[in-house]
């Protein structure tokens, strides 16, 4: 059994980024330039009432003054906010572009290969196109297994193998438990979420001959809403809720975890950053260098939804839908800057690091866009 580190007290992390404070720190001056005039004063009574004197009225005028304060600094957050997302126009373009036959829920990477996954199938995006056998009913999510040479599709009826350099094979249940989630690492292993919990896998044999033996499993645990196994990596990162949680790959038994201020979406690990997409809460920065301490770096908001998200190099990639696709210069983590905001890639609700290169999912046209940004100065 491999070895755990012991799960660390929650401590508090710094938060950093455009906005968040002044609302704050209005609603302190507010509360102190109205209301402490009014602790001050003498009792009066100017038939107002009920409440005449100072340690009714004062409170009263203490919390309309932070009330005014808070509002107050809640538009300059927002302005900063928005100045912040807004960026230069860097218009690229594609050096490819696929028309996709669904629009795709969820993608997930393999060397230089994506693959796409939606209800409707799967869609493997490489030096070709390949449109991968149907027939998967509530199809939720895939994985590649590259040792294996299979893929790993979810579903609420269980989880199917299929081979990965065929296209006229059916794929065939593994495991008859239903599945949402599925990552794989190195190996052969896999970590799947589903109603029940996590379940981690070994596997054996190869394309749609695979077999899969059950290696550990969780119980109780809420419903996971992205899980990322980074190759030669022993910790399997899942959203787990408002938490960020470092799970030992091979027993699941968790390692550290981290406590976000809002249920998240989407995650993309690489090296000792991560990078979670919120939505409407923004997007957070993460240090996960000691897995067993994940540490918040910077959270920004700004980004009307931040739908997904990508790291590649020093910079991360953040799906923003109409707004384009932001790009933030990540190379001090404390203190991200948005460098460009690519507006020519349509509406984009996916983007996955594949090699060197980027897919984006247009979600208005269905259109996948392989980008490379390699060479390309931040437009200051």
């Amino acid at each position: 059994m491999a070895g755990v580190l012991p799960a660390p007290a929650s401590a508090a992390a710094q938060e950093s980024g455009p906005g968040g404070h002044r609302k704050w720190l209005g609603g302190v001056i507010g509360a102190v330039v109205i209301g402490l005039p009014m602790f001050t004063s003498a009792d009066f009574n100017p038939n107002l009432g009920a409440c005449a004197r100072t340690e009714c009225f004062a409170p009263l005028a203490t919390a309309v003054g932070f009330t005014l304060g808070f509002l107050l600094g809640k538009e300059l957050d927002d302005g900063a906010a928005r100045r912040f997302a807004a960026g230069p126009r860097l218009d690229l373009r594609p050096r490819r572009t696929v028309q996709l036959p669904f629009l795709p829920d969820r993608g997930r990477v393999a060397g230089a290969a994506a693959l796409l996954s939606g209800a409707e199938g799967l869609v493997l995006l490489e030096e070709g196109t390949r449109s991968l056998p149907g027939g998967l009913r509530g199809l939720r999510d895939a994985a590649v297994v590259e040792e294996r040479a299979a893929i790993v599709a979810a579903t609420p009826a269980g989880l199917f193998a299929l081979p990965l350099g065929r296209d006229d094979i059916p794929g065939k249940r593994v495991d008859a438990r239903g599945a949402r989630l599925v990552a794989a690492g190195s190996g052969g292993g896999l970590v799947v979420s589903g109603a029940a919990g996590l379940l981690g896998f070994t596997s054996l044999g190869e394309g749609a001959g695979l077999e899969l033996l059950e290696a550990a499993r969780t119980t109780g645990d809420p419903l996971a809403a992205d899980l990322v196994w980074p190759r030669a990596s022993r910790i399997a990162w899942v959203l787990e809720g408002p938490r960020l949680v470092a799970r030992d790959g091979g027993t699941l038994a968790e390692v550290g975890a981290l406590e976000l201020t809002a249920s998240a979406r989407s995650l993309d690990v690489d090296a000792a950053l991560a990078v979670v997409a919120a939505g409407r809460d923004g997007v957070y920065v993460i240090d996960v260098s000691d897995p067993a301490m994940p540490r918040l770096t910077a959270r920004y908001q700004g980004i009307r939804n931040a739908f997904d998200a990508a790291l590649l190099e020093s910079r991360a990639y953040i799906a923003a839908g109409e707004q384009g696709l932001v790009v933030v210069d990540i190379e001090r983590p404390s203190a991200p800057e948005v460098v460009g905001v690519v507006r020519n890639l349509g509406s984009p609700s996916l983007v996955l690091r594949a090699s060197r290169q980027l897919w984006v999912v247009d979600g208005a046209t269905s259109e996948a866009h392989s980008v490379s940004f390699a060479g390309v100065a931040p437009p200051y």
